[in-house]
């Protein structure tokens, strides 16, 4: 394992040390197309950006190792041309552009996904309002009851209920239990 550890950390290594040679192969033609594009208001591409970054480095090395040599051998990064007067904040802005670009793309995804829950929860509760109705139509009484119904929620007694719907006296306790059942389950609806 540790192998390929060392040998990622190798090819980067070699990768950095390539672009670095890119950089200062190609850094005068950098700096005059980051002139071109500050002047013209353009955008610069990934490459200029790149570019610009390595030359910014070895600007700050020269201008560090200038105090440290003193009057010495100048530094091997003093070949290097110096950037263009771009302000170093283009760079800084267009990296937060860049970052704030990702945020509000990841964000819409999230709120994608947001959308796409809510829809199934509605859904689920359009469904379970469905059986719900569903559910209170099928308790709901037979017309043939209602009479009956409406004696036992006017407090008459399970044999005067029966005796004047014409119903057997276990289907007047029935639907006497249904009644006291349904004014309970409104009183505590009211309650809450």
């Amino acid at each position: 394992m540790r192998g390929i550890v060392w040998i990622i950390v190798a090819l980067l290594f070699v990768y950095a040390v390539f672009e670095l040679y890119r950089g200062l192969r190609g850094g005068a033609i950098g700096t005059e197309r980051a002139a071109r594009d500050q002047a013209g208001g353009f955008a610069p591409s990934e490459d200029e950006l790149n570019r610009f970054v390595i030359e910014r480095a070895y600007a700050d090395h020269d201008e560090r190792g200038a105090g440290d040599v003193g009057g010495k051998e100048a530094s091997p990064w003093s070949d290097a041309p110096a950037p263009a007067s771009a302000p170093p904040d283009t760079f800084k802005s267009t990296l937060e552009i860049e970052q704030v670009r990702r945020e509000i793309a990841q964000l819409q995804a999230v709120l994608a996904g947001q959308r796409r829950d809510m829809d199934e929860v509605v859904d689920e509760v359009r469904a379970l309002k469905a059986q719900m109705e569903a559910a209170a139509v099928s308790q709901s009484i037979s017309p043939e009851y209602n009479e009956a119904l409406v004696f036992a929620r006017r407090g008459l007694d399970v044999d005067t209920i029966a005796e004047r719907c014409g119903i057997s006296r276990s289907e007047a306790e029935l639907v006497h239990a249904l009644a006291q059942r349904r004014d309970g389950e409104r009183g505590q609806e009211e309650g809450e």
